[in-house]
Formats: structure tokens, C-alpha cells, sequence
């Protein structure tokens, strides 16, 4: 198996001061390659979303909104992430149309992945893999079995992220401690960058 470029996936922090936030975006952005910029439901979300467009865009980064399609229409992002479900998927892809990303949280369940792949799925992410193991890997059967990007949507540190990189990941999602400031988050992108760089070399 040939390792894909796997590339960051972050997301932003929830319901902190608007002008922070853009502040860390612009940091973390400016410091390496990222693919996505998801805005998680919550507090403040359409704020949030709106108010780090114009950054995502600059940087040539899809700016994605977390299960709110009319959120993702209205406020020009490039698609949504939505519970891999098929009335879910059905909606968005009607609302938002063709062009736009629509991913599928998938959890650990593989049935789910394979369903919304099937209906079109730009991507599938899998979260809660904290305890998974190199032998029963759903990352490296899903990177061996199937073309559709997959991300690992769980913030990890660095040595589970080479796991991952190794195993076929297509995004990797960021550290928890990103956002703590412009700084770490900077150094946080472009650590993973060479996380990946040398993940994928081995």
C-alpha cells in the first residue's frame, strides 16, 4: 500500500472571543500546510464560522461547518461534516449541491462509513479510536479497502498520530492544546507537517 499525503484537519476552538480566535487561525494557518478548518457546533458557531472565512479562503483551506447545512449555505463555507446518516447526507447534498464537501462522522462503526461512501461522501471521519490497535485497525482497513479520504477525528498527540499517518490516514486531527495560544498553534501546525513528512518516509 502506497501512504497517501495525509494532511491536518483542524478544528476550531468553541465559544472563545471572536478576535482571538481569528488571531490563532491566522497563526496556525500561516505556519504550514493544513487541508480543513472545521467550525464545531456550539455556542457562537455561525460567528465563529463568519468570522474565520475570510482566513480559510486566504490560505487556500476548506472551511467546513459541523451539522448545520443551512449554516454552511448561507455563510459561504465550502461544505459541512454531518452524522453519517443517509436522510443527513440526502439533505445536504440537495441544500448545498454537487461542488461542496459533505463528510460523514462515522464513530467506529465501518458499516456507516461504507453506507455514506456509497451515497457520495467526500470523506469519512472516525473518532473514539483511543484504544485501537495496529492488528485490528479500522484506519488501515478502511485505507486498504476503499479510495474515499478517511480522517481520524480524535485530537491525538504525536506518536499516535505517526500511528495513524502509517496506517493510511488521509487527515489527522490536531493536538488539544492548539489553541492555548498564537504560538502553540503555530508550532502545533508546523509540527505536524513534519510529523507526517517523517511518518510517511518510514
Amino acid at each position: 500500500m502506497t501512504l497517501p499525503k495525509c494532511r491536518p484537519f483542524l478544528v476550531t476552538p468553541v465559544a472563545r472571543d471572536l478576535l482571538e480566535t481569528q488571531s490563532l487561525v491566522e497563526a496556525a494557518l500561516s505556519a504550514g500546510d493544513v487541508a480543513s478548518l472545521l467550525v464545531p457546533s456550539g455556542p457562537r458557531q455561525r460567528e465563529t464560522l463568519e468570522s474565520v472565512k475570510r482566513i480559510a479562503h486566504r490560505h487556500d483551506v476548506a472551511l467546513l461547518a459541523e451539522n448545520d447545512v443551512a449554516l454552511a449555505r448561507d455563510a459561504g463555507a465550502d461544505g459541512v461534516q454531518i452524522d453519517a446518516d443517509a436522510g443527513l447526507y440526502a439533505t445536504a447534498r440537495t441544500v448545498l449541491g454537487d461542488d461542496a464537501i459533505v463528510g460523514g462522522n462515522c464513530g467506529r462503526s465501518r458499516h456507516a462509513a461504507m453506507s455514506v461512501a456509497e451515497l457520495g461522501a467526500d470523506y469519512v471521519a472516525f473518532s473514539d479510536l483511543e484504544d485501537e490497535v495496529p492488528e485490528d485497525s479500522i484506519v488501515a482497513w478502511w485505507a486498504e479497502m476503499f479510495e474515499i479520504p478517511l480522517v481520524v477525528f480524535d485530537a491525538m498527540d504525536s506518536e499516535r498520530a505517526r500511528g495513524y499517518v502509517r496506517r493510511g490516514a488521509d487527515f489527522v486531527r490536531h493536538l488539544g492544546d492548539t489553541w492555548l495560544s498564537e504560538e502553540t498553534a503555530a508550532r502545533c501546525v508546523a509540527a505536524w507537517n513534519s510529523i507526517i513528512e517523517d511518518s510517511v518516509k518510514c
